[in-house]
């Protein structure tokens, strides 16, 4: 069983523009968070984990003012000066969602999130991760972004399904037995680490996807969760015999420590 330690004080805090109910914008803070882990692979590098960066540093059309962008470029000075591990040695895993409008001033825009994985993939050892229910791609997608498969990377099995389960005619959205299937064909491959968008439902104070909370357990997961989508108060949590990481607005840098 993976254990995982956070620890809940920043070591870095950036702020940037998002998208307020009803119409508008304002600052929001971006934490970075550390936090060590137990029962991975003992190759396994450092990992960088992020979803649901649904903001700009600025304004415009370009896709350079997103916020998944911005981090690609300051990702390696960040973690310089706070004495964290360096990006280039370390493999990135994004839960999804890293799109916004162009003024950072409406929620629910669905759009192109190419040039946040080939930054980032140019910053880091490797990428892995999963479309959330608002990217887009050109096609193919990136190599690295997973939606029931495993990719391996210095031993450690990487699985994900993308999107969330919901109407199919809407971008990144499943049937239930659809998305289902795909989830227990990649937890039956045994990935040490799972990419969702959709955190699963754990209890009233950790909310997220029914559905596929009764899989995990039903199917004895007992890896890492990695996911994002809805907030969580306390962002780690066990469910059967998995432990959830819920990373929705935030960078947690996670250094293996006494893996397996």
């Amino acid at each position: 069983m993976i254990s995982i330690a956070l620890n809940a004080r920043p070591y870095h805090v950036s702020n940037y523009l998002d998208s307020v109910s009803g119409g508008g914008r304002a600052q929001k803070s971006l934490p970075f968070l550390q936090a060590t882990v137990q029962g991975l692979p003992a190759s396994t590098p450092p990992l960088i984990a992020t979803a649901d960066l649904q903001g700009r540093v600025h304004l415009g059309e370009s896709p350079e003012g997103l916020v998944g962008c911005w981090l690609a470029t300051q990702l390696a000075a960040i973690h310089r000066d706070a004495g964290q591990p360096d990006p280039a040695q370390s493999i990135a895993l994004l839960a999804g969602d890293f799109y916004t409008v162009p003024g950072a001033d409406r929620r629910g825009g669905t759009g192109d999130v190419d040039a946040v994985w080939r930054r980032l993939a140019a910053s880091v050892h490797a990428v892995s991760g999963v479309a959330g229910n608002h990217d887009l791609f050109a096609e193919p997608r990136p190599a690295g972004c997973l939606d029931g498969h495993i990719v391996e990377i210095d031993g450690l099995r990487l699985g994900g399904v993308s999107g969330i389960i919901g109407n199919p005619q809407k971008p990144n959205r499943h049937p239930p037995e659809q998305f289902l299937a795909h989830l227990a064909q990649v937890i039956a491959r045994k990935p040490h680490v799972l990419l969702l968008h959709s955190a699963p439902h754990v209890d009233a104070t950790c909310r997220g996807d029914r559905l596929i909370a009764d899989s995990l357990v039903q199917l004895g997961y007992d890896g890492l969760v990695v996911c994002g989508h809805v907030h969580w108060a306390e962002r780690v949590r066990p469910l059967g015999a998995a432990t959830i990481l819920n990373v929705h607005e935030a960078v947690v840098c996670i250094v293996p420590n006494g893996s397996s």
